[in-house]
């Protein structure tokens, strides 16, 4: 299947079953695996890190985060194919420097971590955890849902609601 032309990443994502096979031969030190999977998860980095970052500083920090991925699943043997994607934006969120934000130059002054701030403040504890542990921390919502008495779609609806509000708090602070 070809890739769409209009499509922002096209490189092709392998299933879970390749991603752990590569996991595995990274272990055991096979250096082309290592190469592979880089391959595999170098644009799909650079374009979340060009969404936070400027253009002239992205690929020293996709380098970071692909260096800080390979380390951790050659000391974590609970990594699978599976946890990979949260691994990869847990080590996005602990590479970027403090303040790394991308703020727009077009006379902005409350940048993006304030408003998310206030939508984070503005929910309940249990829904700040759930994001907390999703997005910052890189787990699954299947591994801590039950412990937070969520279900699949309370925690999808939560993540919608939150999305829907930080996009439309920072359309308002653009405009203005």
């Amino acid at each position: 299947m070809e890739p769409q032309s209009g499509s922002r990443v096209s490189a092709h994502v392998p299933d879970e079953a390749r991603l752990a096979d590569l996991i595995k031969s990274i272990r055991a030190g096979v250096l082309d695996a290592d190469v592979e999977l880089r391959r595999i998860l170098h644009p799909g980095i650079s374009f979340l890190l060009r969404r936070r970052l400027s253009v002239e500083h992205v690929e020293s920090h996709v380098a970071s985060v692909l260096n800080a991925v390979s380390r951790r699943i050659c000391e974590d043997n609970s990594i699978d194919g599976k946890s990979l994607p949260g691994l990869v934006r847990q080590m996005i969120g602990q590479c970027l420097p403090a303040g790394a934000a991308n703020i727009p130059k077009n006379g902005v002054d409350r940048p993006a971590l304030t408003i998310a701030s206030e939508i984070l403040q503005s929910l309940s504890p249990v829904e700040r955890d759930a994001l907390r542990r999703c997005y910052v921390q890189g787990e699954q919502p299947e591994a801590f849902l039950s412990a937070l008495k969520m279900t699949q779609d309370q925690f999808r609806a939560l993540r919608l609601r939150a999305r829907n509000e930080f996009s439309t708090k920072t359309n308002q602070t653009n405009v203005a």
